[in-house]
């Protein structure tokens, strides 16, 4: 009687415990959404953190996932890319627990019908033994197309697992990738694709985005890195300012070092790595004879598609390492936190976004400022081209001939992206070009206005077509040519 006693305690206790943790829970849960809309977004993810381990079912993970996305959006608000990578980590982790919890539900409901099939299957042998002996052929039929039925069921199963496995190592895959372009649009990334792709196209996607995720980690490294070498100047600089507070004839100097280095180091940090693009395209050059910064060009890559861009300013300015930067995180926003694909497209936001940027500055520099650039978005499935410019055309070499060589210029709009447009959403012209092995691609800061530069390039591109592309930059380097950066890609 007392041992009876004692067990029925013991499970009180045990239900008691697990009613308070499944509580607790909840709670933990309520309390993170407060603090993220409070803007405590430190303490909102350690709440999670404590929610994340306690919870089991799958509703509370669905709902840990939104006040996620709700914390990651609040950090790159901030442009705090750190935190938000760090809270972007707990949230695959507990996506990774969501989708294991879905496809058990799935694996354990196919489990019961196959128990149900068999169960099913032994009552009708038995009713067959029964039978006479001349519904024996009968029988052997019967017992052979239930044997079918079983095979098919658990090939079904096994095709179901499969699907659940690519799926979840793609969203992961494309959740990463997406994070480490410095602006991601959480919402977007768990939208996962219903098209019954084919096995061969699946596989050949998720081998490009893992290799791509490896080249993102890189970047990341590097970027931190540069960072690093960042806070040391600028607690160099410092000291040295606290040193020239007593000489106040030598501080002009000391500011104008500062602003310089400033000024490189935005730079370096938002052109793309030579690793990174060789990967995207192989054959490639970057010519650059600029004194100074002011153009860009700009790689990035989402699920197959490939995008670049260049962009030079008309009027020079001293703060163009910084424009370079606000410009480099519009485009970024423009396909991660808008979800622009096509080229027009973008544009089209860069320049809305680039007005309203103006308006809150409200500076004369940049109310006067106008940006040529172009757009392209190259698919590596369907081997397509897509292009948009704003007053900047870009040159293609193709195979007139097996031994001739044509050349083809896709023509942009002569609208600069600028605040002197009555309207923001200019409708930039998106153009379409099926690329063939051997298209040889150039980009250019050059406007359309400035004849004399584009012929002089153009006719160095067709000369050398049928050189390796090594060669057109060699030719480039022997002319003497205005501050100019030039882009050639081999398709």
């Amino acid at each position: 009687m007392t041992k009876l006693l004692v067990r029925f305690i013991f499970a009180a206790l045990v239900f008691s415990f697990s009613f308070s943790f499944a509580e607790n829970t909840d709670d933990l849960i309520k309390n993170a959404a407060q603090q993220a809309k409070s803007g405590k977004l430190e303490k909102a993810s350690l709440t999670l953190s404590k929610a994340q381990k306690n919870a089991k079912s799958e509703n509370e993970k669905t709902q840990i996932d939104e006040v996620y996305q709700s914390i990651i959006k609040a950090y790159l608000r901030d442009l705090d890319y750190v935190s938000a990578y760090d809270v972007q980590k707990k949230r695959i982790k507990n996506l990774e627990d969501l989708y294991e919890t879905k496809a058990q539900k799935k694996i354990d409901a196919l489990e019961k019908k196959i128990k149900s099939n068999n169960k099913q299957l032994e009552k009708e042998k038995t009713k067959e033994e029964v039978k006479p002996k001349e519904n024996k052929n009968k029988e052997e039929t019967k017992n052979s197309n239930n044997s079918l039925l079983l095979w098919l069921i658990i090939v079904a199963l096994l095709v179901v697992l499969i699907w659940v496995y690519l799926q979840k190592n793609k969203l992961i895959s494309t959740l990463k990738n997406q994070l480490n372009t410095n602006s991601v649009e959480p919402s977007n990334t768990l939208k996962t694709n219903t098209t019954d792709y084919k096995v061969v196209e699946l596989n050949n996607k998720i081998n490009y985005l893992q290799q791509q995720l490896e080249l993102k980690e890189k970047n990341i490294q590097t970027t931190t890195e540069a960072n690093n070498k960042l806070q040391r100047e600028l607690e160099s600089l410092k000291t040295e300012l606290q040193k020239v507070e007593e000489k106040p004839i030598a501080q002009p100097v000391i500011v104008e070092t500062e602003k310089t280095n400033t000024s490189l180091s935005l730079q370096n940090y938002i052109l793309p790595r030579s690793e990174f693009v060789k990967h995207l395209f192989g054959q490639h050059f970057v010519f650059n004879t600029l004194a100074n910064n002011n153009s860009l060009y700009w790689f990035d890559s989402i699920e197959g598609r490939v995008y670049f861009a260049i962009a030079h300013y008309t009027n020079n300015s001293t703060t163009n390492s910084e424009l370079n930067f606000i410009l480099f995180s519009l485009l970024n926003r423009a396909i991660h936190e808008y979800g622009k694909e096509k080229p027009a497209e973008i544009l089209r936001q860069v320049n809305a976004n680039w007005q309203e940027f103006v308006g809150l500055e409200n500076e004369e520099s940049l109310i006067k400022q106008e940006i040529a650039m172009s757009v392209c978005c190259y698919n590596i499935f369907n081997n397509q081209l897509e292009y948009a410019g704003a007053n900047n055309s870009i040159t293609i070499i193709r195979d007139k001939t097996p031994e001739e060589k044509a050349l083809y210029v896709l023509n942009a709009d002569t609208e600069y992206i600028n605040t002197k447009s009555a309207e923001k959403q200019f409708a930039f012209t998106n153009q379409v070009v099926e690329t063939k092995h051997g298209d040889r691609l150039f980009l250019m800061n050059v406007a359309i206005e400035n004849a004399q530069v584009n012929n002089q390039l153009q006719q160095v591109f067709l000369q050398h077509s049928n050189s390796p592309i090594a060669e057109t930059q060699a030719q480039l380097n022997k002319l003497s040519l205005p501050e100019t950066l030039v882009i050639g890609i081999d398709i």
